[in-house]
């Protein structure tokens, strides 16, 4: 969609802008989202694309963190306990 945006083959509006945000946020793509969500506030309500624009930053940098870390390693004192609360 943002390609034809682009080509002019679309028009560039409000909804399609929405559109185009909220496909790539499913994608998991959030700087892309965020970058249709700014053009669609172009167009229309910015306090609602600026919001959600703040909720994919969070995410992606929440996301971010998580990739960066290693995975923690049980110590010996973990008990790891099955769905039911039996222990493992």
């Amino acid at each position: 969609m943002e390609k034809e945006i682009e080509r002019g083959r679309v028009k560039a509006n409000e909804d399609h802008w929405e559109l185009t945000g909220h496909a790539w946020a499913r994608a998991k793509e959030w700087n892309k989202a965020i970058a249709a969500y700014a053009k669609a506030a172009e167009y229309g309500d910015a306090g609602k694309y600026h919001m959600r624009r703040a909720q994919h930053v969070h995410v992606s940098k929440r996301l971010a963190g998580r990739r960066s870390r290693p995975r923690a390693k049980p110590s010996r004192t973990t008990i790891w306990t099955r769905p039911g609360g039996r222990i493992s």
